[in-house]
């Protein structure tokens, strides 16, 4: 027995909280319209909300942000902002985020 998920309510409440400054909200909320769980895929709106919660500290938000940023997924590509975000992700810990600069880096390096 477990707990039915509602991925539509789920958005709903992430959105409530998000506004109300909780990071880890605004970043469920980010995956959510990236990943069209409870509702369609709006990658606008997921870098809108990746945004919050990188600039509220969320580093995953802010790896997020910087491959989006990256891709031009949902967003005009920017490799220098894109740099930004994975360099503040990458020294609050996120692992992700180092091996996403390297690779920025090595592109970067090349072209």
């Amino acid at each position: 027995m477990g707990i039915i998920q509602d991925q539509k309510t789920a958005r709903v409440w992430y959105e409530k909280t998000a506004l109300k400054g909780y990071s880890r909200a605004a970043n469920n909320l980010a995956c959510s319209h990236r990943d069209g769980e409870g509702g369609p895929v709006n990658r606008k709106e997921a870098v809108k909300w990746f945004r919050v919660a990188a600039e509220l500290g969320h580093a995953q938000a802010a790896t997020n942000l910087g491959l989006a940023l990256m891709s031009g997924n949902g967003v005009n590509r920017d490799l220098k902002d894109a740099e930004v975000w994975l360099k503040k992700s990458a020294e609050a810990g996120d692992e992700p985020a180092v091996s996403q600069l390297d690779y920025l880096n090595f592109m970067t390096s090349i072209t």
